[in-house]
């Protein structure tokens, strides 16, 4: 009976022990995954200001595991129709989607999120958002509802 017990918690703290390092592995992995992420921020907003034609201060950009955010900040297209700022957010989806095709440390975003804002001080007014999700063939298309 004994040597069952102590062949059981030998097993078990052996388990428990590789689980442990595998976690701790997964969390160095996606910490550095995070980093390398924020690093292309900035990448980010110069083909987004690039491509739509605004100035980096116009541009926020923000990713998470699998979202990457654009905020245009008092944009001209604030007070336009809806319709021009879906047209715009197209293009700045597509200038995104391009910034990041191939690069490992997006290939699990499936949504690039594009919003529209009116930022007074530290608070911002939200005009317009617009969701582009990743589709089959690995492009974004505009979510419809």
């Amino acid at each position: 009976m004994k040597k069952s017990l102590l062949a059981g918690g030998l097993s078990a703290a052996l388990i428990l022990g590789c689980a442990g390092a595998t976690w701790a592995d997964d969390a160095a992995s996606q910490s550095q995954l995070e980093r390398r992420q924020a690093d292309a921020a900035p990448g980010l907003r110069r083909a987004v200001a690039d491509a739509a034609g605004y100035q980096l201060t116009d541009i926020d950009a923000r990713v998470s595991a699998h979202v990457v955010t654009i905020t245009v900040v008092n944009g001209r297209l604030n007070t336009a129709r809806n319709n021009e700022r879906k047209d715009e957010a197209s293009v700045i989806s597509a200038a995104v989607a391009r910034a990041i095709a191939a690069k490992p440390e997006f290939s699990d975003i499936m949504m690039i999120h594009v919003d529209y804002v009116k930022r007074q001080g530290n608070h911002d007014d939200v005009i317009q958002g617009f969701d582009f999700n990743k589709n089959p063939a690995g492009g974004f298309s505009a979510h419809v509802t």
